[in-house]
């Protein structure tokens, strides 16, 4: 395997596509991580309230962005923000790390406007577990 890797790097991407293709049919895997080590989730349900109807795309950059001028860069990288495409009727999910849920609905309430339009986003509720954010908050 050492040669392998030497040859990788000699040769640029080539290289890289052919150490692929050994270790496939090696059939080397990594272990899978241990859930105790896994980072824990939760979903956080909003909904925007406004006069005017917003968009998926709108809303989503209004709350990446206001999570980061409030909280920065590292702490958006921390908190594994990531808004998932269930939208309906101005609701919406989020999917954060515990430790950041807290965080996550401070920001969403310091939310004044999206796209020039006056709103008030606020949290509906939290859960560990996907479906049941939907059907208890969403659906």
């Amino acid at each position: 395997v050492y040669k392998e890797v030497l040859f990788s790097k000699s040769c640029g991407g080539e290289g890289r596509n052919i150490l692929l293709l050994i270790f496939a049919s090696l059939k080397m895997r990594l272990k899978p991580l241990l859930s105790s080590l896994k980072e824990k989730k939760r979903y956080v349900a909003f909904e925007v309230i406004s006069q005017n109807k917003v968009n998926y795309a709108d809303t989503a950059g209004a709350i990446i962005e206001n999570y980061k001028k409030y909280f920065g860069i590292i702490g958006l990288a921390r908190s594994n923000l990531m808004i998932m495409e269930d939208w309906k009727n101005q609701k919406g999910i989020i999917k954060v790390n515990n430790k950041y849920a807290d965080e996550l609905k401070s920001s969403l309430a310091l939310i004044k406007s999206i796209n020039t339009h006056d709103v008030i986003v606020r949290c509906i509720g939290v859960s560990g577990m996907i479906n049941k954010v939907r059907a208890k908050y969403i659906g």
